[in-house]
């Protein structure tokens, strides 16, 4: 009787600790979070193509041209190879399910205030969203650096 009576109790226990567990794992998918999600940080690149070029010496090369994303702890810089790129800060982040972030950032030149959705497929892949109106993500599809780049990579 005295055994029944402590199973019942430490059965009730866990139980009330596990649910107690799942309601503070719920709870924390809906704070805000400061700055860029961690996954983020990093540097992706979506391939475009490839051209080529001239040195002053006469010399051919050939060249990547893609579109890219530079996460870094508090802002990121998009932009495309060769064209200007400008960092946007990112006040606050929240997740909102499926490996899926809501951002919200200043945007680089005018400071206003956007909101964008950052989707993680994997450690070589993200997509970016930056307006509810889009039905799709934007994918920068790999970690590579981009090919015969002149710039900071």
């Amino acid at each position: 009787m005295k055994i029944r009576k402590t199973l019942i109790f430490l059965g009730t226990s866990v139980a009330f600790l596990v649910g107690l567990g799942l309601q503070q794992a719920t709870a924390q998918a809906s704070i805000v979070h400061k700055g860029l999600p961690t996954a983020f940080i990093g540097r992706w690149k979506h391939h475009t193509g490839y051209s080529t070029g001239v040195t002053n010496s006469g010399k051919k090369y050939r060249f990547e041209t893609a579109d890219y994303f530079h996460g870094y702890k508090s802002y990121f810089v998009t932009g495309g190879t060769y064209l200007d790129s400008y960092p946007s800060k990112v006040r606050y982040n929240r997740y909102v399910g499926h490996h899926t972030y809501r951002i919200w950032y200043n945007e680089s030149l005018t400071e206003k205030h956007k909101v964008g959705y950052l989707h993680w497929y994997s450690k070589d892949k993200i997509g970016v969203k930056w307006s509810g109106k889009q039905n799709k993500y934007f994918a920068y599809n790999s970690k590579a650096p981009i090919y015969n780049y002149h710039y900071k990579w």
